[in-house]
């Protein structure tokens, strides 16, 4: 599963994502990538994907919070990217996913 975000403009290192994150099983998955992957990416105007951020494996039962930097050199978006592990048990959700304002301008912003 994966969610885009509107287009902002080039950035480096003001722009921010902030979200939760929920990531648990109740079935054993020590012993495979049972759980996934959560991954935030960025996708510059040329197409090419950038990592920014990503968990994997069971996290344990409750919310988590995330913050990342995201930028690129040229226009972007940000995709959050949720992959199912092999065996199908993965729980992942995510929630309240909001930008600083250093996306909008390109500008520089401290987080509160």
């Amino acid at each position: 599963a994966r969610i885009s975000s509107p287009t902002f403009p080039q950035s480096a290192g003001a722009c921010y994502v902030r979200f939760f994150y929920y990531m648990h099983s109740n079935a054993n998955t020590a012993d495979k990538d049972g759980m996934g992957q959560l991954s935030v990416l960025t996708e510059d105007s040329n197409g090419d994907r950038r990592l920014m951020w990503y968990r994997s494996q069971d996290q344990g039962q409750g919310w988590h919070y995330a913050t990342a930097v995201v930028s690129a050199p040229t226009e972007f978006r940000v995709l959050l990217e949720a992959t199912r592990g092999e065996t199908g048990h993965s729980n992942i959700e995510i929630d309240d996913i909001t930008f600083t304002d250093g996306c909008v301008t390109g500008e520089s912003t401290t987080l509160p």
